[in-house]
């Protein structure tokens, strides 16, 4: 049995939520509006610590 704690304690779905609505505010703020940008920022935030963790977690194992 592992006792490894999740990568991040909130469930998966909320998570995908997250990322998708980061994604979106990118998409959105980049080509139609700026203000999106500021109103997606804790979404974006959520999706490079994300991205950040999982190039982190490759490179650990890699090695």
């Amino acid at each position: 049995m592992s006792d490894e704690r999740p990568l991040f304690q909130h469930p998966p779905w909320m998570v995908g939520i997250m990322l998708i609505l980061g994604v979106l505010s990118l998409v959105v703020g980049l080509t139609v509006d700026p203000f999106w940008l500021v109103m997606g920022s804790p979404a974006i935030l959520t999706l490079v610590v994300y991205i950040g963790v999982r190039i982190a977690i490759r490179r650990r194992t890699d090695e």
